[in-house]
């Protein structure tokens, strides 16, 4: 391959997030072969630091995402209108600033790693480069956020010949009606290189839930259905909450809720963490609650590395799950849809047997080594590069 030259465009710089997490598996993947990146992002925060780290090139510009500012309480209706302004004018400098920055560094293409920020594609629309946006999110089921000025415009801008999109799930590609362009792909996430052996587990004694601590994750839900468990044994495994908090106030009720209902002492949040991975290694399972997970990152680390997971029947987990069932024509988690239901598949995983335990989690690292390896995944990218810089010779997937 020649040397390409891609920018790439974060939201943020939380290295904690999916999305980032993602994105760097595909630098490293990029670089090895051959590409030359300029990562553009919004501080000098977190992943900025481990990019200078890599030797990379990076430009730090102020920009926002391109969605309607948040309405969680009276004083953000009050400030609904300057801070849509304010946002508005930000980005329309970001944008002449990019383009400049674009030109100079002879860039090829540019790939933003999400769907909700548009200076990128503005920018290279201004200079007539192929645009790629990784749309890793619904938007408005996962996160509450809403395309400015709306979501029609952005799926203009998907339809444009120079604007191409990878969607992270089937799902995720309907959900932006994708599903029929040729320019979509369906890539899923490498998590992990593609392993020989399924690796040893350490099974321990306590339920792993990995994520950000906020409403959106499901936590409701799994917080009910723990609590009826606990009614339900008298030595119920401890549950461990691994992520930063985002909501403080769900944080409190939930502490509140828990001294009320006696489940106090079995409830520990572990706050950010950078050993996740060892978490799920020792747990006795990783549960997934969260009711619309773009891809959800979350359920392959845990089958990675042994670990039973305890998934719900929604969004991306969902289609994760039916991959699994063609793959090896077994269900490869406990499902539930329910809270009565979750807390029954607590209650069977706990007991569950050797044996059983053993059965299930090596179907599901069967299913997630074969479908979500990282070279699998960079090869895939590298081949929709490669198809927006010559659209007439490389035919669709």
């Amino acid at each position: 391959m020649n040397r390409m030259k891609i920018a790439y465009v974060l939201i943020s710089t939380l290295r904690q997030g999916g999305a980032t997490k993602s994105f760097l598996t595909l630098l490293k993947g990029a670089v090895e072969a051959g590409i030359q990146p300029l990562v553009v992002v919004p501080n000098k925060d977190g992943t900025y630091h481990d990019l200078l780290a890599m030797g990379v090139e990076v430009l730090v510009l102020d920009y926002r995402p391109a969605v309607y500012p948040w309405l969680k309480n009276f004083v953000d209706y009050l400030k609904f209108i300057p801070r849509l302004i304010g946002r508005i004018m930000v980005n329309r400098k970001a944008v002449r600033l990019l383009t400049t920055s674009l030109k100079e560094h002879g860039t090829d293409i540019v790939h933003t790693n999400v769907s909700v920020i548009d200076v990128g594609y503005r920018a290279a629309m201004k200079l007539g480069l192929p645009h790629i946006y990784h749309i890793r999110e619904y938007g408005d089921k996962d996160f509450g956020m809403y395309y400015y000025p709306s979501k029609c415009i952005f799926l203009k801008h998907l339809q444009n010949s120079k604007c191409y999109s990878i969607c992270i799930t089937k799902g995720i590609q309907q959900h932006h009606s994708q599903q029929f362009c040729e320019r979509s792909h369906v890539i899923y996430n490498g998590i992990f290189p593609s392993q020989s052996q399924k690796p040893s587990h350490n099974q321990g004694h306590y339920f792993l839930f990995a994520g950000r601590i906020e409403a959106a994750k499901g936590l409701d839900i799994l917080l009910q259905a723990y609590t009826a468990y606990t009614s339900l044994t008298p030595m119920p495994l401890p549950l461990y909450l691994a992520g930063e908090v985002f909501d403080k106030h769900l944080q409190k009720k939930i502490e509140s809720d828990s001294y009320k209902n006696g489940t106090h002492d079995n409830i520990h949040f572990l706050g950010p963490r950078t050993d996740i991975e060892d978490l799920m290694r020792h747990a006795h399972a990783v549960v997934i609650t969260s009711p619309f997970e773009a891809f959800g990152r979350c359920m392959p680390e845990a089958m990675s590395v042994g670990c039973l997971t305890i998934a719900r029947n929604s969004g991306g987990t969902l289609e994760q799950l039916e991959n699994g069932f063609l793959t090896v024509g077994e269900d490869i988690a406990l499902r539930f849809d329910t809270a009565e239901q979750l807390s029954r598949q607590l209650l069977y995983a706990a007991q569950i047997s050797e044996t059983e335990y053993e059965h299930i989690t090596t179907k599901a690292w069967k299913t997630v080594n074969s479908l979500y390896c990282i070279d699998k995944y960079v090869q895939n990218v590298l081949a929709v590069y490669q198809e927006a810089l010559n659209p007439s010779k490389t035919s669709n997937n």
